[in-house]
């Protein structure tokens, strides 16, 4: 049984897709990390196969956008008012870099965006 729930996260790690801009704090590499600590033995790991299960349900969740699809949003930004690709640059490491640089915090950048009109 755990050969099967195995392989399937196998699958799973190979479509889920790696971020090269958040290296070191990427959500693959922690589920990587995580499925490799659970399956020490590979298939011939023993396991709780109802919460194997669920975990496996939940991942494949959000790798297929499955409630992204179900609540469609006709709107494009967030409640930052930002659209996704800029949202996915400022918490990158570039953006994050960026951000550090500038030292500045949110809170400070958009008391000085209301100070300036």
């Amino acid at each position: 049984m755990s050969a099967m729930r195995y392989k399937q996260f196998m699958r799973l790690l190979e479509e889920w897709p790696v971020d090269k801009s958040k290296a070191g704090r990427n959500i693959a590499e922690l589920i990587r990390k995580k499925v490799a600590d659970g399956f020490k033995q590979g298939e011939h790991t023993a396991i709780d196969l109802d919460k194997c299960d669920r975990a496996y349900e939940s991942l494949q969740k959000i790798n297929t956008d499955f409630y992204k699809k179900k609540y469609f949003r006709e709107t494009k930004r967030g409640v930052t008012g930002l659209e996704a690709t800029m949202c996915s640059y400022v918490i990158s490491n570039e953006g994050i870099k960026q951000m550090n640089e500038e030292n500045k915090g949110m809170i400070r950048r958009i008391l000085s965006k209301i100070r300036k009109k």
